[in-house]
């Protein structure tokens, strides 16, 4: 399980970004956004285009988003011309909800569009939940979706282990891999959650994006899993989506499978959307697992180009 990293938020918070320094190793700029006495970084990968924020799962650094010696998602958008901002969750203390970091994402995508641009908005896994909380209102352009679980249903049994309040006493994902392991006889991390197509990536690197796991997001996590949803106010969120809206799947993803992520498609409100479930059924050439869909020797050649259509959608003109 990836790390979810956690923070304290306050009412009435006033956000500022740093001054970006280049870090010389990687290329992108990095540079954070302030409130109180917390902060998140940007990573920030600059061209010419329209902004684009990526939002990976709390707990998981902006890593995911451009693997060492591999490369990934912010530099293939990159090259097509986009402005892309990672939103980081590493400098986080571990307090928060998934909804209560929604504010964040509200301060990054008023910052990304500052002069006026609205932003496109690609999340991953349960970095959309705190997207889908966040009010956006006229700053968005339109959203990709990939691999967010909307609709959580009755998840398979090492998955259960989450709702498990014995878990809550474990909080790193080594040792709720561990606890997982000893219940169920299977891995939590490798083939059952970031399963088929995380080659070539080396997992210990992999690992190593993980942080410790906050007790109050653990509560959501299995208070959602036993409901089955996030809530009402979720509900109204996806229904209220009135933007372009792409939903990607992974057909073989054991973590959030595709009837997880597809109500997102069928009960969101916009009149312009696409769902793609990737898998050699539909032409893809590989069947695709969580980790798979932004890792992996695959991702480029299917998965980036989809979600580089999401990021070129465009409402059809009403006939009047």
């Amino acid at each position: 399980m990836r790390r979810l990293a956690l923070i304290p938020l306050f009412v009435f918070l006033v956000a500022c970004a740093g001054a970006p320094v280049r870090d010389a190793t990687t290329g992108p700029l990095r540079a954070s956004l302030h409130a109180e006495e917390s902060a998140v970084g940007l990573v920030r990968y600059p061209a010419a285009g329209d902004p684009v924020l990526l939002v990976g799962p709390p707990g998981v650094s902006a890593g995911i988003f451009d693997v060492p010696g591999f490369g990934g998602l912010a530099p293939w958008l990159q090259g097509e011309g986009y402005d892309v901002t990672v939103l980081d969750w590493n400098s986080l203390p571990q307090e928060a909800t998934l909804a209560e970091l929604a504010p964040w994402v509200e301060r990054a995508a008023r910052h990304l569009g500052r002069e006026g641009k609205p932003v496109s908005v690609v999340t991953f896994s349960l970095g959309g939940i705190p997207v889908l909380h966040a009010d956006l209102a006229e700053r968005v352009a339109r959203f990709v979706f990939v691999a967010v679980p909307v609709e959580l249903g009755t998840p398979m049994e090492p998955v259960r282990a989450f709702a498990d309040k014995t878990w809550s006493r474990a909080h790193h994902p080594r040792e709720a891999a561990a606890y997982i392991r000893v219940k169920t006889d299977r891995p939590l991390l490798g083939d059952l959650l970031w399963n088929y197509g995380v080659e070539p990536v080396d997992p210990r690197w992999l690992e190593a994006q993980l942080e410790p796991v906050g007790p109050r997001m653990l509560t959501e996590i299995g208070t959602a899993l036993r409901a089955g949803n996030w809530g009402e106010k979720l509900r109204r969120r996806v229904a209220g989506i009135d933007v372009p809206l792409t939903v990607l799947t992974g057909a073989a993803d054991a973590l959030v499978p595709p009837w997880q992520a597809h109500p997102l498609y069928r009960k969101a409100g916009t009149r312009t959307k696409i769902y793609h479930s990737f898998t050699r059924l539909y032409g893809d050439r590989k069947e695709y697992g969580h980790g798979g869909l932004l890792l992996g020797d695959g991702a480029a050649r299917d998965v980036f180009p989809r979600i580089l259509d999401g990021l070129r959608l465009e409402h059809e003109p009403v006939d009047e």
